[in-house]
């Protein structure tokens, strides 16, 4: 082939420019981070290459999606409530943003009537509601439920099926780990054949819709407990419960992330359970991630209580009291990774009280608002700002 191979005057080599469309910074964005070209703003953090978009532009409470994954959004909680009384379960999802106190807002319905629990991932925005009782045809009796549905906690709207637990049970305990994107069931009362109260841990991936899958065993089986879990120690603790050879004050804990048996973790001061199985505890991450401190609020022991106790998790020792709920109650919980707070919903003789708390000090609740009902279910959160 002949002919004269001439000059590119438009490719030039060097240094590729910034993109000038784009926030370059060394940090991630907040979420009072004000994009200054609105939605759609682009932000590289030049240390970690990571790139944002903003996909929510609200002054001060902005939301910004990871390029790879990962949310910076407001820190949302969503709770299960009651609209009907008794124990029979309900379709309602209500949430709060968990750094502002206000009474509770619609957010959507489960696709079944139930007392669930929760569980989340913080890296998925995505929150599961599994099993649990349902209300049956015969009114004043209550089934079982094998369902788990999934919902966009930071996305208002009606949850999704995602999958089935291996039976149906109720006043199963959720837990997860963040880094392992793993949600956990443990424990349970089981309605099929055999029936009775189980020592049952399964797990799902919590990005990906699907049947549990066996973990291992708590050490006696239970129902009406709850869980602690930390993002940095890849560690769930399960509290008290209804369980044989008696009702009592036992700590267990797991690694999430593997599968395998529980191990003895320490005792309550207060033996707690919940006979429909809504005492749910909160999982605890401070911002600096260090503090590992679980928490366990309230419960039922022939009467509710308002005691407030903690554990550090990665240190297996008995519960510490540190305050109190501004009533009795057995309350649906769940906090935020960053800021430190947690949110107890259901508080006193008419459930719909929100308290809070700072999770790393020694203090009693306050008020936080209020439910749009009464609450006898679970709640979890986006556990990020």
């Amino acid at each position: 082939m002949s002919g004269v191979i001439s000059d590119n005057t438009v490719r030039s080599s060097g240094v590729v420019a910034p993109l000038t469309s784009a926030t370059l910074d060394a940090n991630n964005p907040a979420i009072d981070t004000n994009p200054t070209d609105g939605l759609g703003t682009k932000w590289i953090n030049t240390t970690s290459g990571q790139i944002f978009i903003c996909t929510d532009a609200t002054a001060d409470n902005n939301k910004w999606e990871g390029q790879t994954g990962g949310y910076i959004a407001p820190s949302r909680a969503v709770a299960l409530g009651a609209i009907v009384s008794g124990s029979s379960g309900t379709t309602d999802l209500q949430y709060v943003e968990i750094d502002t106190l206000a009474n509770a807002l619609h957010f959507g319905d489960l696709t079944q009537a139930r007392i669930a629990n929760g569980t989340s991932n913080g890296t998925s925005q995505r929150g599961l509601f599994m099993g649990g009782n349902r209300p049956d045809p015969t009114p004043g009796d209550d089934v079982y439920s094998n369902v788990i549905d999934y919902v966009t906690i930071d996305t208002a709207g009606n949850a999704t099926d995602f999958g089935d637990l291996s039976s149906n049970r109720s006043a199963v305990a959720a837990g997860s780990n963040g880094p392992s994107d793993r949600g956990l069931c443990t424990g349970g009362y089981q309605s099929d054949s055999p029936a009775g109260t189980k020592n049952i841990i399964e797990y799902v991936t919590i990005s990906t819709p699907g049947n549990t899958t066996d973990f291992g065993d708590l050490i006696i089986g239970r129902y009406g407990h709850g869980t602690s879990d930390n993002g940095t120690n890849d560690r769930c603790v399960i509290w008290g419960g209804i369980g044989l050879p008696a009702s009592g004050l036992g700590i267990d804990y797991i690694t999430v992330s593997s599968t395998g048996n529980a191990t003895d973790f320490g005792d309550e001061i207060w033996s707690t359970f919940a006979p429909t199985g809504y005492n749910w505890n909160v999982n605890d991450g401070t911002s600096n991630g260090t503090l590992e401190r679980g928490i366990h609020a309230g419960g039922d022991s022939g009467g509710n209580t308002a005691i407030i106790q903690y554990i550090t998790i990665s240190t297996p020792a008995n519960s510490v009291a540190i305050g109190n709920l501004t009533a009795t109650a057995s309350p649906g919980a769940t906090s935020n990774g960053t800021n430190d707070r947690a949110c107890f919903f259901g508080i006193g003789s008419s459930k719909d009280t929100i308290d809070y708390m700072t999770i790393s000090s020694s203090s009693n609740a306050a008020d936080f608002g209020d439910m749009l009902y009464d609450t006898n279910g679970a709640a979890c959160s986006n556990g990020m700002t």
